[in-house]
This record gives C-alpha cells, structure tokens and sequence, in this order.
C-alpha cells in the first residue's frame, strides 16, 4: 500500500497546506521526514519497520481524515492542479504597472483628539487611521480625476484612509458613486463618530465595508483617551444600525496603554459575535501597551489560508504591497499608508501612470517573505502576513523583523 498527498496539497516541508479548503497540518521533524518519504514513493510496509508504526497509523490516519492523501494500491503519480491564476500572473509581468487596489487619503485631520495619535510620518501601529500634517491637499476636481484614471488602470479595490474620510463627506460619497458605477469594490477606515443614519444608508446601498476604530468599551478609559465624552454612548448605537443594515463591517480594536486590561473583556461588552481585529501601539509610541507585548509579536494571528489562486503569488510577492499604492492627501504617492519614507511621486505634477514608469514600486511589490533576512527561515514565510512598515519604523531597515515570537 502505498501514500500520496492529494493534487490539492502543498508541502512546505514543514506544513501540509490544503488548497481547497485552506486548513493545514503542521509536521515535526520525524512526521516530515514521514510523509516525504512515503510521498515519494515508500511503501507504508517498510516505512512501519522503519519507524514506530504507532507513529505511522496515527500520521495516516489524520491526513485520511482531513483528505490531504489517499492511499493507493500501486506506486502512482499525482499530478499537481494548477496553483495560481497564471493568467493574471502573467498579465503582471507582461503590463508591470497594473494597478489591483487603490489607497486613498482624502484628509490627515481628524474630528478627535486623542492622546496617542500625533503627526509624525513615523508609524507607530498597522493600517487604519492616524493624523497626519500636510502643507496642501489636493482638490476635489483633482481627486475626481485621479478616480477617472485609477479605473483606468484597471483598479478594481479602493480603501479610503485617514485622518478621518468623513470630514471630506461630500467629496468621499462622490467618489464611492463613481467607483461603485464601475463595480469597483469600496471600503473605509474610521473612528465611527460621524456615521449618522443617512450616511449609513448611503453606505449600505453602495455596499462599503467599514473598518470602525474601537478605543473601549469604559467611559472611564474613553475619556482618558480622547479626551472627552462625547460620541461614547453613541458606539453601540451606531454599531448595531450598521448590523440591521446588513453592512459589512469589521471592527479594529487599537491596543494602547490605557485599555490594555479590556483584552479579555471588551469583545463581551460590545458584542461577542462582531468580527474583531486586534491592533497594536508598538514601542515607537509612549502609549504601546507593554502587558500586550507577548499577544502583539504572536504570529498565529498573521497567518492566512493558503488557496489555489494565492499560493504563487506568497511566493513571489508581498501581498500587502503588491499591486497596490497609496495616495496621500497631498498628492504624495507611497507604498502604503503607514510607510512614508519614500514618495514614488506627487500626482498634480504628473499622471498616475507616470508613477509606475520608473519601478521604483517594484522593489515593494516583489519583497515576498522568502526576501526577507528573518522571515526566509521559518516555516510559515509562506503564509505569514506581517507589517513591513512598523518593522521599518523600529530598524529602518525593510527586510528586517523584530515583531516576532519566531524570531
């Protein structure tokens, strides 16, 4: 009798991931060493003799289970299905400046105060929203071209960031008419506290998803952060008028020093069946949440599901930069929202599509984990999605990794 892993399976080494349904099967050294040698062709007879055979039933009994193998009669081959969509793949490399998703900062100002946030271009936390301070900001008519040139380049995800987007309303709400007129998907980060109900019905209607900021769920700590009381009793309000509208949503609870002893009790408060994501003030900020550290660097949060469309591209690319970029309110053109350090160019003075002419996005696109000083040793480099910026704010090095229990 003899063992193969299934067409759908991809093996690390270390990992058994299955393509379809997105599980995986982590193996020790011994159960590795195990499953190469009877997928290479061994025998499940003489792999028994030559180790425990307890071992072997145990190990061929799970992946049977789970369908990662099957077990066949004669030595066969299994050919692999196709892992990638090879022809978006291949329209990458073929068209280099193919524009996927699209961030865009309308305002760095922001209708709270609170008392971890300031200006500076460092970043002290991942993705969401944060002040920033500008000289100029570009116009409504110049966003409203920029909109007509990012569809043409083929966006088809837009991410509006801040500051805070709903100080720009009426400028945001005829940008999302727009996209949503050419099927572009939408989604928005904000604190939640302008959200009133004919917002949110516009909203609903053009199908938004909204990523709402949550500091606490104590007044007491609410107003420490922000300095004030105002829009606390609204949270829950405004949270389950979202629900009864059917709005997609997700809600990002930012870890500091203050609502640090809410960890275990917040989900509980605001509602235990909301989709939450935890995110982090790291060290750079006086607010980082010390007694959070350990939770902060663990990486099982990071790890995402390996499929049959992104498997390829984890191995040739960073998916958060890749096929992505992110303009500032200024025009200025980046990476990303929270890694300011190199501008590709200031639209205004030139087209988007002039952005892309140098490559300088490249070097971003194409830093895989596998590219990375520390991350290229550990066995979920392929699955693992961390934050290149807030690792590049620590070191100012972009290939380092600091905020990591693998590490």
């Amino acid at each position: 009798m003899y063992l193969k892993l299934a067409e759908y399976v991809y093996c690390n080494g270390q990992i058994l991931f299955n393509l379809l349904s997105g599980s995986r099967y982590e193996l020790n050294d011994v159960t590795a060493q195990i499953v190469q040698k009877l997928d290479s062709g061994m025998d499940i007879e003489t792999a028994m003799r030559l180790y425990s055979s307890a071992d072997i039933d145990s190990i061929i009994k799970q992946l049977i289970e789970m369908e990662y193998v099957y077990i066949l009669d004669t030595p066969s081959l299994v050919p692999k299905i196709q892992m990638h969509n090879s022809t978006v793949l291949t329209s990458y490399l073929r068209s280099p400046f193919k524009l996927f998703s699209l961030t865009i900062e309308l305002t760095g100002k922001c209708n709270m105060d609170c008392i971890f946030c300031n200006s500076s271009n460092l970043a002290y936390r991942t993705c969401g929203c944060k002040k920033w301070h500008y000289d100029r900001m570009l116009s409504d008519t110049q966003w409203k071209d920029i909109a007509k040139q990012a569809t043409e380049l083929g966006a088809k995800n837009i991410v509006f960031s801040g500051g805070e987007p709903m100080l720009r309303k009426i400028l945001l709400f005829d940008l999302i008419s727009y996209f949503r007129s050419k099927n572009i998907t939408i989604s928005i980060f904000t604190n939640g506290s302008l959200l009133d109900k004919d917002s949110l019905q516009f909203l609903a209607k053009n199908e938004v998803t909204l990523n709402i900021q949550i500091l606490s769920s104590n007044i007491n700590n609410y107003r420490i952060l922000t300095g004030s009381e105002k829009g606390y009793n609204d949270i829950s309000n405004t949270i389950s008028y979202i629900k009864s509208l059917k709005i997609q949503h997700n809600i990002i609870l930012l870890w500091n020093s203050i609502n640090a002893t809410e960890f275990d009790t917040i989900r509980d408060a605001l509602g235990a069946q909301l989709r939450y994501i935890d995110c982090y003030l790291y060290p750079s900020n006086k607010y980082h949440p010390k007694t959070l550290r350990e939770k902060m660097n663990n990486h099982i949060p990071r790890l995402i599901a390996l499929d049959l469309n992104n498997l390829e591209y984890r191995k040739n690319f960073n998916m958060c930069f890749f096929g992505s970029i992110f303009i500032a309110t200024d025009g200025s053109v980046y990476p990303c929202m929270m890694l300011r350090r190199e501008s590709f160019g200031v639209l205004g003075d030139k087209q988007l599509y002039e952005v892309f002419l140098n490559h300088e996005y490249a070097k971003y696109w194409n830093l895989s984990n596998f590219k990375l000083t520390q991350c290229v040793l550990c066995k979920y480099a392929i699955c693992c999605n961390n934050c290149r910026a807030v690792e590049c704010a620590h070191t100012a090095d972009i290939t380092t990794t600091s905020y990591c229990d693998m590490i």
